[in-house]
Formats: structure tokens, sequence, C-alpha cells
């Protein structure tokens, strides 16, 4: 073995919250699940996330889980920010 693989395998996956404000989070296999309203659609797309209608939710590959991420922390109501609650539960 050379040491040498793809840049997935070495790069470290954020924790899989429950939740990030409106959105839920579950797996299924080796997708992430991502439940939200229609509003962070565009974010999800984003992300790399493909729609699945019939259980009305995203599915995210495990590598694209750190953008999803960011970019719905970065999108949380500011006003929950501005009020120091933290949206998140692990």
């Amino acid at each position: 073995m050379t040491g040498r693989g793809t840049p997935s395998q070495h790069q470290e996956v954020p924790p899989i919250p429950k939740r990030i404000g409106p959105c839920r989070f579950g797996r299924l296999g080796s997708w992430i699940t991502v439940q939200c309203p229609a509003e962070f659609d565009p974010l999800m797309l984003d992300a790399g996330a493909v729609w699945e209608p019939g259980e009305r939710r995203w599915l995210l590959r495990l590598h694209r889980l750190g953008p999803a991420l960011r970019a719905l922390r970065r999108h949380t109501h500011l006003l929950f920010r501005q009020a120091d609650i933290d949206l998140d539960e692990r």
C-alpha cells in the first residue's frame, strides 16, 4: 500500500447533528438524510444533495456533509444567534 487514496478517505467527517434549526438529520446506509423546509432547497442543491421525493427528504453523501452543515449554520436565523440560542442538538 502506498498510502495514497482518494481525498475523501483522508478527510475527517464532522459529527452528524440531530438537527440544525428546522433541519433534521439521519442516516440511511452511506447517505445522510436531511429533512428541512423548502426555503433551504437551494442550499441543499449547492451542497450536492439529491432530492428523494417519496420520503420528502434530501440525501447527502458523507463527504458533502461539512459544506452542508456550514451553509445551514450560516443561514440559521440571525435572531437565534443574537439571543445566544444554540439550535443544534447532538
